[in-house]
């Protein structure tokens, strides 16, 4: 017998594995940790249903004689909206931070590509010294001298052994000086892989590519000989292992969309080779015609495997200046973008009015924050590049109470429900936030059989949204009750999903302990 094309994900692209895990073919099951409302996916759609006059429901088949009958939606959501929270601004961080930041072991540690510095609490930046080296090494020139390094993206990888622990993506550009590693590399890779070159060469006169390396440690480093990927990236790069699709992912510019930058996403099985990147985000009609999107600070919100991220630099051509966007994601794949956004403008206060910035993504600060950072500038992107202009731009963080990047936010009254969920956990704590007049309450309801979508349920005694204690304030992390009862009421493995009726509330997360 054949083996099924589901049983090895290895067969499977990014995109099959994400539709698998998205299709509505049963409860989804939750990771543990926290569950940020960042897009639709925990807000169901609804479905439409019809009444008599009577109020018994009629099949949509139509049985029975024609006759009146009045629409009930069945848990449409009404009265919310999903919106960014706008982040505060940091004051400047102080010592040499790199690209990429990374909380690893307990201490922060960046890098710009081989050259490293590390913090205690990730505002104040050091460059330790390291054995055998000169104060001031340039240490990517002790690694990266054959190929030079530009627009380095660090990261852990969680699959690989020790040895390889630390992995870095880079872009080579290949032009005076390295023509012999060029035509080397080049000519068979043109042989084996016509069709992943990048359209951008025959434009820019020029043959630029990705390349690897590995760590142990995150300070020495072994490059990989063969190039993963013939392309023009003159940003900083982002990759990541991921867990759920078991893929090595690269983020990177894409050039294609007649002349404007944009974000392509490449996957593989194995650290390299990565095939032609794929648009995933490009500007859209609801910018301006003279916008980009530079840089891409692809990331995973901290402790999680599926909450994704990114934050675009959009460069605005027309004033030659930047803001930050916020996009999120339930896969990596397929990106939403908030209302609000952007996130952050520019002010000549901060010293960013100029442009801005990000290379990296969230960096977990402390208990209760989480912050992306960012580089300012006074000057104008494309502003002449004058040696003694003197920028004073610095790097900041763009910082949120943890949890809240993004909002059900429901002005007056609102209502929604999630899709069937499976999870371990017995509790439901809520991220929230309303004013005096604000209230949020909770209903369980447990679904006790669904067969091709026809399914069989009923709100768990006592847990009703009647039953449930209102929950006001502002709480980063609070136990819904039901007459002072914190368990859900659930029988164990059993899918289950919520009712929110919020009043002039803003939900921003939930997690089940």
């Amino acid at each position: 017998m054949p083996t099924s094309p589901w049983t090895n994900s290895s067969t499977l692209t990014g995109h099959q594995l994400a539709a698998k895990q998205m299709a509505t073919t049963g409860p989804y099951v939750l990771a543990s940790g926290l569950h940020l409302f960042t897009d639709w996916r925990f807000i169901d759609a609804g479905q439409p249903s019809y009444v008599d006059e009577d109020g018994h429901r009629v099949s949509l088949k139509g049985d029975g004689p024609l006759r009146p009958v009045w629409h009930r939606g069945v848990n449409t959501p009404h009265g919310i909206r999903l919106v960014v929270e706008k982040p505060t601004k940091s004051p400047p961080v102080e010592g040499p931070i790199g690209v990429s930041v990374l909380h690893d072991g307990g201490r922060y540690r960046s890098w710009s590509g081989a050259n490293y510095s590390e913090s205690n609490d990730g505002f104040h930046w050091t460059r330790p010294q390291l054995s055998g080296e000169s104060p001031g090494q340039d240490r990517n020139a002790l690694f990266f001298q054959e190929t030079g390094i530009h627009g380095p993206g660090v990261f852990i990888d969680p699959s690989a052994p020790e040895c390889e622990r630390y992995k870095m993506v880079y872009w080579s550009e290949l032009g005076k000086g390295r023509e012999a590693l060029r035509e080397r590399l080049f000519e068979r890779y043109i042989r084996q892989r016509p069709h992943d070159v990048d359209p951008v060469f025959q434009v820019r006169g020029q043959v630029d590519a990705l390349f690897g390396a590995v760590s142990a440690d995150g300070l020495h480093w072994t490059t990989l000989e063969e190039p993963f990927l013939f392309h023009m990236a003159d940003n900083p790069n982002t990759m990541y292992y991921d867990t759920v699709l078991r893929k090595y992912v690269l983020y990177t510019r894409t050039s294609w969309l007649y002349g404007r930058r944009a974000i392509g996403r490449s996957e593989s099985d194995t650290f390299g080779p990565f095939p032609q990147p794929e648009m995933v985000m490009w500007p859209d009609l609801d910018r301006l015609a003279s916008d980009d999107l530079y840089t891409n600070a692809k990331c995973l919100y901290p402790g999680t495997v599926d909450q994704h991220f990114l934050f675009p630099t959009v460069y605005h051509r027309a004033t030659d200046d930047c803001s930050i966007d916020m996009m999120t994601s339930p896969d990596g794949i397929h990106w939403f973008r908030p209302l609000g956004n952007p996130i952050v403008r520019g002010d000549s206060t901060t010293l960013d009015d100029g442009c801005l910035f990000t290379s990296c993504g969230l960096v977990p600060l402390g208990d209760d924050r989480v912050g992306l950072p960012y580089k300012g500038s006074t000057f104008p992107h494309k502003s002449p590049r004058w040696a003694d202009r003197g920028d004073r731009g610095v790097v900041r963080y763009a910082l949120w109470p943890k949890g809240r990047l993004a909002c059900v936010e429901a002005s007056g009254e609102g209502f929604f429900a999630t899709p069937m969920l499976r999870f371990d956990g017995r509790e439901l704590r809520l991220n929230v936030k309303m004013p005096m007049t604000g209230e949020v309450r909770v209903e369980v309801v447990a679904v006790t059989s669904w067969v091709h979508k026809k399914k069989t349920e009923e709100v768990i005694p006592g847990r009703s949204l009647d039953d449930c204690d209102p929950m006001r304030g502002d709480h980063l992390s609070e136990t819904v009750t039901w007459h002072g009862e914190t368990d859900l009421g659930h029988a164990a493995n059993q899918p289950v999903y919520f009712r929110f009726w919020l009043r002039a509330a803003k939900l921003y997360a939930f997690e089940l302990v």
